[in-house]
This record gives structure tokens, C-alpha cells and sequence, in this order.
């Protein structure tokens, strides 16, 4: 980081989908406030992968709402714990009362996905009806490869910078992210199958936080919508519990 100035990254900003690079707490003496605008791709997307201060927990609950074109309308509760610390984020999401993932993200420069299982394979996943991954949940779609940067945006009022990604390896996914130049966070995402070269793809799915709340000092997705060809998901959370306090975490925040 540039050294005398910090970014603005608003207090406890908890990006599900995001879910969720980011509960970040409000620096206390902003020396220069850094606008990402002033910023390289490089240290930008630096900052969106690892922000300062990550030391912190929090709490989600709430309901997906899903529909596809032909077919009833299906509901589910989701719960989601996340710990936050310098070197990585711990994600535990519930899906449906027993459908549970853990997720781990690492940070850093050899940044790393990890997902397990914790149901019996017997059990038929209803996740993926909903058109939800979990990795989507811990935003790890965040640090894949940079191809390029292009022209920026605004979304509901942000002005967001504008990221091609490609997934690692050989597996033929990219994707296009809108970040805020202001809070760094990211806005909307679009995901593509096929070449980043080519400019005619349609996205199979994205990604948009639709609603803010703050509550207890933190601010958190409220809603999130999730679209396809024919279907379209939307996550909704009515609960939250979230503190820098460590010391304060609550012993259900993971489920065994």
C-alpha cells in the first residue's frame, strides 16, 4: 500500500457474495483518503483480495427464494458463519437446515479454495438447484487471474471499476466483476464460459448485491439476486451478529 494513505473501506463491510472477502473495520485516523480510482489494477485488486484490519466474525441468516421458468416457486432458510482473520476467511454456510459447506479462503499471493462436505453422500444436493455454489458465498471468484482491466461504470450510484478474471487452470471460465472505486467492494459479477478474448459471450449467471443495511455498527448485504436464462435466485437476510471482538465469538458460529 502507498505509504501516508489508506483506502475508504466503510466500517464491517461484510460481502457475502461476495459473500464475504470484506468486515473491515473504520480506520480511526484517516492521515489521506485513497480513492481507488488513483490506483493500478494490480494495487487495487490487491487491496479487494486482502484488505487491512481483518479480524473479526459475523453472523447471517436468512431465506433463498428461487424461480425458474415452468416450475414452482421453491424457498429455503440459509445460515452463514464467517470468520475473518490477516490470513484467510473461514465460511460455514447451513443451506436448508443440514446441507452444510465449509469453506476456506487463503490470502496472499498463492491465494487457495478449499470445500468440504459436511452432509452424507446419500444426501442429494439441493444447493445447486438454487443455482448457488458455495465458493460463490466466500467470493472466491475474487482471485482469479487478471486478463485485462476495461472501461468503468457506475452502479446504483458507485462508480465501480471494471475486471476481466479467468479462472485458474484450464477450465474455461472468466468472468467480468464491477468493483467500487470508493469502498472496494465488489458490486455486480458476470460469469462466462469460453474465451475472455471474445466479446460476443453471454453470461450463464450473475451475481448482484441489490441492498445495504447497517445494523450493530457493521454493514451488510441485505439482499442479493442471482440470475440465469431462466431462473433467478434471490437471498435475503433478516438476521446478523458481527464484532471485531474476537474474544466474543459465539460457540454456534460453526456448527459441528
Amino acid at each position: 500500500m502507498i505509504s501516508g494513505v489508506i483506502p475508504r473501506i466503510g466500517k464491517g463491510i461484510v460481502l457475502l457474495f461476495l459473500i464475504f472477502s470484506s468486515l473491515l473495520p473504520l480506520f480511526a485516523q484517516e492521515k489521506k483518503v485513497l480513492s481507488g480510482k488513483d490506483l493500478s489494477p494490480e494495487q487495487f485488486l490487491s487491496i479487494v483480495r486482502n484488505p487491512p484490519g481483518r479480524r473479526s466474525w459475523a453472523f447471517l441468516e436468512g431465506t433463498v427464494t428461487h424461480r425458474r421458468a415452468g416450475a414452482k416457486t421453491i424457498k429455503a432458510p440459509l445460515r452463514l458463519g464467517l470468520l475473518f482473520t490477516p490470513e484467510q476467511t473461514i465460511a460455514q454456510l447451513d443451506f436448508n437446515n443440514g446441507e452444510v459447506y465449509n469453506i476456506g479462503q487463503t490470502l496472499g499471493k498463492n491465494a487457495k479454495t478449499v470445500l468440504s462436505k459436511k452432509f452424507p453422500s446419500s444426501v442429494k444436493e439441493q444447493l445447486p438447484l438454487y443455482g448457488i455454489q458455495p465458493q460463490d458465498l466466500a467470493m472466491s471468484f475474487l482471485y482469479w487471474d487478471l486478463v485485462r482491466e476495461e472501461k468503468s461504470e457506475w452502479v446504483k450510484g458507485q462508480h465501480c471499476r471494471k475486471f476481466i478474471l479467468k479462472e485458474k487452470g484450464e477450465k474455461g471460465h472468466f468472468l467480468c466483476v464491477l468493483i467500487s472505486s470508493n469502498y472496494f467492494f465488489p458490486v455486480k459479477t458476470s460469469f462466462f464460459a469460453g474465451d475472455p478474448g471474445k466479446k460476443d459471450v453471454t453470461a450463464y449467471k450473475t451475481l448482484e448485491i441489490t441492498s445495504f443495511v447497517n445494523k450493530v455498527n457493521f454493514w451488510y448485504p441485505g439482499k442479493l439476486r442471482l440470475e440465469g436464462d431462466d431462473w433467478k435466485s434471490m437471498i435475503s437476510f433478516t438476521k446478523l451478529d458481527a464484532d471485531e471482538n474476537i474474544k466474543r465469538l459465539p460457540k454456534d458460529l460453526f456448527r459441528k
